[in-house]
């Protein structure tokens, strides 16, 4: 056999079992990384924790002295810490289909929030007309 023929069969065999190694991966979450469903409202409460330190001054001190103590709390509510969150995160990151499924959910946790806070928060009625000035007094 001639020395180029070889090559291209080594080069598809090569090609060949990547493929079907990649093609076997599992698409299940591993034990020690947070369910989909717990990362949610995790996410959507970090996200409202951001939110609110908009306001916060950007010095790096004031961030972590108002920002952590949030932090800690919603990991805590959650029953969850702060590696895992990230060793999860890490993880969800590189499955972008995941993520992405993760995130729709995050939106539309957020939206239904901020819709039913604007039902809530009543808007002010319009002042009433204030006559002219130079309006004939009514007899």
């Amino acid at each position: 056999m001639p020395l180029n023929y070889r090559m291209r069969i080594y080069k598809a065999l090569f090609f060949s079992v990547l493929l079907v190694l990649t093609a076997c991966k599992s698409n299940s979450v591993p034990s020690d990384v947070i369910p989909p469903e717990t990362m949610v409202p995790v996410l959507v409460d970090l996200h409202i924790v951001d939110g609110g330190l908009y306001n916060v001054s950007q010095a790096p001190d004031s961030m972590y002295k108002y920002g952590m103590g949030n932090y800690k709390q919603v990991f805590k509510k959650h029953h969850v810490d702060s590696l895992a969150f990230r060793k999860s995160f890490k993880y969800y990151t590189t499955n972008p289909k995941l993520m992405t499924e993760i995130y729709d959910n995050v939106v539309k946790t957020l939206q239904a929030k901020y819709d039913s806070l604007n039902k809530v928060i009543v808007k002010p009625k319009a002042a009433p007309a204030v006559p002219p000035t130079n309006a004939v007094p009514a007899k």
